[in-house]
């Protein structure tokens, strides 16, 4: 579910993290390690491609991140994610996506979400009463 809101109007998310998003495939995730500074031994799925840069990535920081609190850097392999205020190389730090990335093809409202997959969810189960009653 949390891949799909990344494609949300109202997500904080960088627009080449959002793009890689919109054009990924199940089988462009991995199941990694990669991205555990700041939380050690905690797989997580990610973006192969942000794995394979970070790895090419020949500095320790992978960029900087704009916070009210103020600028702060993102090491190489640390668990934030870039948002809309990310400067550096986004591509190398941790995409987050989850298997079923290849159903979220478009950007629309958390709302509107949340209507088709309550819509969705309704449809399944009046077909599994349906189901039932025969």
């Amino acid at each position: 579910m949390g891949t799909r809101f990344l494609a949300a109007t109202e997500a904080n998310v960088h627009p080449d993290y959002l793009e890689q998003i919109l054009a990924a495939k199940p089988e462009d995730t991995v199941l990694t390690e990669a991205f555990s500074a700041m939380w050690p031994n905690a797989p997580h799925r990610v973006l192969r491609r942000s794995v394979e840069a970070a790895a090419a990535l020949d500095t320790d920081l992978a960029g900087s991140i704009s916070t009210p609190a103020g600028e702060f850097d993102v090491p190489r392999g640390a668990v934030i994610s870039p948002t809309r205020e990310t400067r550096g190389s986004v591509g190398a730090m941790a995409l987050y996506a989850g298997e079923s990335v290849a159903s979220v093809d478009r950007v629309e409202s958390a709302s509107a979400i949340i209507v088709d997959l309550v819509g969705r969810a309704t449809a399944l189960l009046s077909a599994a009463r349906a189901g039932e009653a025969k």
